[in-house]
């Protein structure tokens, strides 16, 4: 099988370091999270990538309209009907201890759209919002607990951001890290088509080819995913934050009639699945069954790639972001394989 027939593994790094321990699988491309850098760290790792594998297209993610929590962020332990409260930089009286950072405008958002729950790191973490009309720091209650990270994801649902052109921070990315050949770029909660072109301009204002990845997060709808795909060299259906907005229940309703669609070839660019593809491997270091009759399914729907983010990047072991890899590999290698189309055709004929 062909480099270009194979199943895309775009693994996610977060270092020089987890790179070369997974240099050595058979990955078709990495990706690293812009939101989690500078502007230099971001050129920093672009210039050593360069002397490790220029040959392997790398990602950048962008952060798009997606909302996270500050860098700032202090690690802590939420248990369910803690009070918490959710802050900007300003609010210096407001104690550390089960305090959540945001910007300011993320609160002013909060009060406009009266959101009742907030959703951290794909709903993970999950709280309810008291008191969303005074003034200062808001207030709320942990109906679902966990352990909270810098920059992790904030979700209010429905999203309050639309955007038609890069921010100003993710225009700064694109512009310092162009001259590499080997990059691409994703674009977290895209929604328009003319965000998408704003974005193939500054990446290559000589109108040369580059491959962009728009990331469906959101619940849009058809007539709107369509158009984002048409201005996208890719579509990531990524399940992480699409759950968050939709509801699990709701992430099932969204995903069935997606995916009949593009079994019936239905998108005009490649379709790559993301969010917990795998993610038993990284906690457990083998996958579940409906983990690997699943991989195989999105083959068979037209999928041509798969993102693994925890997997790769926050396994319990080391070795188990090569094992995730490794699994996908051999189940979509297989799914293509001479006993595959052996297994299709008796299943045809037979009554």
């Amino acid at each position: 099988m062909s480099r270009e027939d194979a199943f895309q593994i775009i693994a996610t790094v977060k270092s020089a370091q987890s790179l070369h321990s997974l240099q050595g699988e058979p990955n078709s491309a990495f990706r690293i999270n812009a939101s989690h850098m500078t502007v230099d760290s971001a050129v920093a790792f672009c210039e050593e990538y360069q002397t490790i594998c220029p040959e392997v297209p790398l990602y950048l993610d962008l952060q798009g309209a997606k909302i996270r929590l500050q860098k700032a962020q202090r690690v802590f332990d939420v248990k369910e009907d803690e009070a918490v409260t959710i802050a900007a930089y300003e609010d210096a009286d407001c104690p550390e201890s089960h305090r959540f950072l945001v910007e300011q405008y993320v609160l002013d958002l909060c009060r406009t759209t009266r959101a009742s729950q907030v959703l951290i790191d794909d709903g993970k973490i999950l709280i309810r919002l008291d008191d969303v009309c005074a003034s200062g720091p808001l207030r709320g209650t942990i109906e679902k607990g966990g352990r909270v990270f810098p920059r992790k994801g904030f979700n209010l649902h429905p999203h309050p951001i639309d955007l038609d052109r890069l921010t100003p921070r993710d225009e700064a990315f694109v512009e310092a890290t162009r001259r590499f050949p080997f990059v691409r770029y994703a674009l977290s909660f895209a929604s328009s088509p003319n965000e998408m072109k704003h974005l193939r301009s500054v990446a290559r204002p000589d109108g040369t080819s580059i491959v962009l990845a728009a990331k469906l997060e959101r619940g849009l709808p058809p007539a709107e995913i369509f158009a984002l795909a048409r201005a996208s060299d890719e579509l990531w259906l990524c399940r992480g934050d699409l759950g968050s907005q939709l509801g699990l229940p709701g992430l099932a309703r969204f995903y069935a009639p997606f995916a009949a669609a593009l079994a019936q070839g239905r998108f005009p660019c490649r379709v790559i699945l993301a969010g917990e593809v795998c993610d038993h491997v990284a906690c457990a270091g083998r996958p579940t069954r409906s983990e690997v009759c699943h991989i195989g399914r999105a083959v068979v729907d037209g999928y041509v790639g798969c993102v693994l983010s925890n997997e790769t990047v926050q396994p319990e072991r080391p070795e188990w972001a090569n094992a995730a890899i490794r699994l996908v590999r051999e189940v979509t290698d297989a799914m293509k394989g001479g006993e595959t189309d052996a297994l299709n055709a008796a299943w045809a004929q037979a009554k």
